[in-house]
């Protein structure tokens, strides 16, 4: 892949999750060999994005409701753009499904070759 693109994805995933990962928790980035290619999630424990939401804040400039963390709404935007630019997918899922504050673990997977 293209390196400094790939380098945006991930600074743009760990730079969302430092955002609302709360003060003394921890943003954990996991790589995983799947089948169908490399698995790289990037975990937090903020308040989570509603699931009615998820598709929506890949546009650019679109935000959770109710956000008011600093930043533009192009981080999602952009991270989209490369995934697809390198044939792979991305989606967001809760972290820690039924806590009071879910969290977002923000997954691709890049095609291995």
């Amino acid at each position: 892949g293209a390196r400094s693109e790939l380098r945006s994805l991930i600074s743009n995933l760990v730079d969302n999750a430092l955002r609302y990962a709360p003060s003394g928790t921890e943003v954990t980035v996991k790589v995983t060999a799947q089948p169908d290619g490399i698995l790289l999630c990037v975990v937090d424990a903020g308040p989570g994005i509603p699931r009615p939401e998820r598709e929506a804040v890949f546009e650019r400039f679109r935000r959770a409701s109710g956000d008011d963390t600093p930043g533009s709404g192009l981080g999602l935007a952009i991270a989209k753009a490369v995934v697809e630019r390198h044939g792979g997918h991305i989606w967001l899922e809760d972290a820690r499904p039924g806590a009071a504050s879910p969290g977002v673990a923000a997954c691709i997977v890049l095609p291995a070759d």
